[in-house]
């Protein structure tokens, strides 16, 4: 019962710890991002994990010499990717739409190449409905594969910050808006299904829509 409670009580501090290590770093005006990060890494993630167990270790050497080398290899490995992970969030979160439109976008491509249709995740045959429609092709060429183009564009413009990529982005998402706009229109009026994979599609190019908008938007403020 009482390694329970310790465990609980160093979760607890573990947490408060987590929430407020950002609170110094946003009183830190003068270095610049990467110097503020590199010390604070040094620090949080070196210095400090090898004193708290110099601390509670008594035989702090011998502990980690009975460890295989292979073992603390993976440890290491698993840190280094979590690392990576953490410095890349806000990448992530940035071109996290781009990345699930072309994910989507690719799976319904790679079924109809198969000669199948995508599995509809809750069930039903609307997706095989749809796919096997006149309308899933132009010139003989899966809708699909339009939507990969315009994610990709729209990825590859959101690496720029001049006005040529920010008005190209909002004119890619434009017509991809209205693309998807007429599909859906295509699948409720004229296949009578639902494509839940061609909605999630639209739904993301919709999103991307208004965040090309706003990103023309803020560019005009002065």
């Amino acid at each position: 019962m009482t390694s329970v409670i310790a465990g609980i009580g160093w979760h607890i501090v573990g947490a408060s710890m987590a929430a407020s290590f950002y609170a110094p770093i946003e009183r830190v005006k003068k270095w610049s991002w990467e110097t503020t990060w590199a010390l604070a890494g040094l620090f949080s993630w070196v210095l400090l994990p090898i004193g708290v167990s110099l601390v509670l270790l008594p035989n702090f050497h011998s502990f980690y010499a009975a460890m295989s080398t292979s073992l603390l290899l993976r440890v290491a490995a698993f840190g280094a990717m979590w690392g990576v992970g953490n410095v890349s969030y806000g990448l992530t979160m940035r071109y996290l739409g781009m990345s699930l439109g072309i994910g989507v976008a690719t799976y319904i491509t790679i079924a109809d190449s198969g000669g199948g249709a995508p599995t509809c995740l809750a069930g039903g045959g609307g997706c095989e409905t749809v796919a096997n429609s006149s309308y899933s092709h132009i010139a003989g060429i899966n809708v699909a594969v339009f939507g990969i183009i315009g994610y990709v564009a729209l990825l590859l413009s959101a690496f720029f910050a001049n006005d040529a990529a920010r008005f190209g982005g909002f004119a890619v998402s434009l017509g991809g808006f209205g693309f998807s706009v007429y599909l859906t229109y295509l699948e409720l009026f004229k296949i009578e299904a639902i494509c839940q994979w061609c909605i999630a599609s639209d739904v993301v190019m919709v999103l991307l829509a208004c965040a090309c908008v706003g990103r023309v938007l803020a560019a005009r403020d002065p």
